[in-house]
């Protein structure tokens, strides 16, 4: 299969943000009384934040969730992009893929929290939580995203780290890479088209096919 559009996940697969991630939200429920380990916290790592805080079950789940907004960016140095992305993301649009982003995130976290990176820039499109109504793993956003390039399914690929972002894309039946370098492995990706190790094997995979 020859893909033309490839779409990426943030955070976890772009760019590493599990430390600020989940130290922000552990300061944020302690505030409430709730004391949870990364672990326990891991499967709010690819679903919109509204989504994890009604699953933790808090009180308002719109305002605390907007705290944990406010926490994570104040630990935004942790934050770094994975080695051999901003090369891959330039060798692709010199190879004239178009390429976006497909994220759970909120528009204004997007604002906030990725377009504040140069590769961003190489973006044909960039589609937040804001933008569907239903969200990963449901494929709406990734359906969105193929219907706003004029691409289709069969001709994109969609590279993620989460059990989320693969059940998004069996759903909307595109190609799935599963992004090694960010990936928890517990065995979910069996489905997966691809199982890259490192950034640049994506694009031998391209070429190979």
């Amino acid at each position: 299969m020859t893909y033309q559009t490839i779409l990426f996940d943030f955070d976890g697969t772009l760019v590493d943000t599990e430390k600020s991630v989940l130290t922000s939200l552990q300061i944020v429920l302690a505030r409430y009384g709730i004391h949870k380990t990364f672990a326990e916290l891991e499967f709010s790592l690819g679903i919109p934040g509204l989504n994890a805080m009604k699953q933790l079950g808090v009180t308002d789940p719109v305002a605390v969730g907007r705290e944990w907004s406010a926490e994570a960016l104040l630990h935004k140095k942790s934050v770094t992009i994975f080695p051999g992305i901003t090369k891959l993301i330039q060798q692709l649009k010199q190879t004239g893929h178009q390429i976006g982003i497909v994220t759970s995130k909120n528009e204004a976290e997007v604002r906030d929290e990725i377009a504040i990176y140069p590769f961003t820039k190489q973006m044909a499109i960039i589609v937040s939580a804001s933008d569907t109504k239903l969200h990963k793993p449901k494929p709406d956003p990734l359906l969105y995203a193929i219907q706003q390039l004029n691409s289709d399914a069969v001709n994109t690929l969609y590279i993620g780290d989460t059990e989320y972002d693969l059940k998004a894309a069996l759903g909307a039946g595109t190609g799935f890479a599963v992004a090694g370098w960010g990936a928890h492995d517990h065995g979910q990706f069996k489905q997966a088209t691809y199982y890259l190790q490192q950034p640049q094997q994506l694009l031998t995979q391209l070429t190979l096919n």
